[in-house]
């Protein structure tokens, strides 16, 4: 009885000794987290400004915009000599959005800050090939970024602006959306699904094609579709085709637009009649208008200076 009163005791206290040097398992959101880099020194950013106002039908908005109006994902990553050494990502509604306090040991840091709308955290694991994702399939939106050397020695808070690194292209019809259409299709070449954070400009190549459902409501009316992408230069273009399919995937409409111009913070917009012919006895837009040989009315470039750039054109 004595000897297996001592035989529990042992088990007892081995159990003990086990539970006291198990660590616990933490499963953290996002899974694109890296190990924050040992030290004791507070460093925080802050969003205090954004470069321009958002894109949108019109030039209204301000400086002083809300970065959660703009962006709903936030990725803060640090690096030294090129190397990742942390990242914390935030996603709009969480509590401080657009600020955040990493614990750093002294020393020398590159800082990338990326402010997007994606549906997936941005992949920064190389801060020369900043990427994202939605459904495992490369996604560009308004993107904005901040890259910068920031030296560590004592506890500090950092004032970010951000730039928008993105081009956006627009195509409004002027005809209606006959019934049958179900989907728009932009297919381009020219432009990046990649962009080098030390540069701010797109390095890829990219072969894009993307989707926008048509529903119900917007059959009869104007339809107004766009897509971004990062420039390769400050002056760079796009080669597109604008197709539009019906229930069977079929082809209603297509059209191609060689020679698209875009520029980072500036929206390449063509306006014009995509589902008809169109009318050269309509009242024109703009002056210089005249078709081309299938008969669609199109403009020369407008430009109009605001806080954000667009070219307009019309087809």
């Amino acid at each position: 009885m004595k000897h297996l009163f001592r035989l529990l005791c042992l088990c007892l206290l081995t159990g003990l000794v086990f539970a006291s040097c198990e660590k616990p398992s933490v499963s953290e959101e996002g899974g694109d987290e890296s190990e924050v880099v040992n030290g004791d020194i507070q460093v925080r950013f802050r969003v205090a400004q954004i470069e321009q106002i958002p894109f949108g039908d019109s030039a209204e908005g301000t400086r002083a915009t809300a970065i959660g109006e703009l962006c709903q994902r936030i990725s803060y990553a640090i690096y030294q000599n090129g190397e990742r050494k942390t990242v914390k990502n935030q996603v709009y509604g969480d509590e401080g959005f657009g600020e955040m306090t990493l614990s750093l040991a002294a020393g020398t840091y590159q800082v990338v800050i990326v402010a997007h709308n994606g549906a997936e955290n941005a992949q920064t694991t190389d801060l020369t090939k900043i990427t994202f994702k939605e459904d495992n399939k490369l996604k560009v939106t308004d993107t904005f970024y901040y890259y910068d050397t920031l030296v560590v020695s004592e506890n500090c808070e950092v004032n970010i602006q951000l730039k928008r690194v993105v081009a956006m292209v627009r195509f409004i019809t002027k005809d209606t959306i006959p019934a049958g259409v179900e989907r728009i299709r932009f297919h381009y070449t020219g432009g990046s699904s990649t962009f080098d954070a030390t540069s701010g400009f797109g390095i890829v190549n990219s072969q894009q094609t993307e989707f926008r459902e048509v529903t119900e409501d917007m059959i009869g009316k104007q339809g107004t579709f766009c897509f971004y992408t990062f420039p390769h230069t400050t002056n760079d273009t796009l080669n597109v085709r604008l197709t539009a399919y019906g229930p069977t995937n079929n082809i209603i409409k297509e059209k191609d637009f060689n020679n698209v111009p875009i520029t980072q913070n500036q929206i390449t917009q063509y306006k014009g009649y995509f589902f008809t012919e169109g009318s050269d006895e309509e009242e024109p837009d703009s002056i210089g208008d005249k078709s081309d040989l299938d008969g669609n009315l199109t403009f020369k470039l407008t430009v109009e200076n605001a806080e954000w750039n667009l070219k307009e054109l019309t087809f």
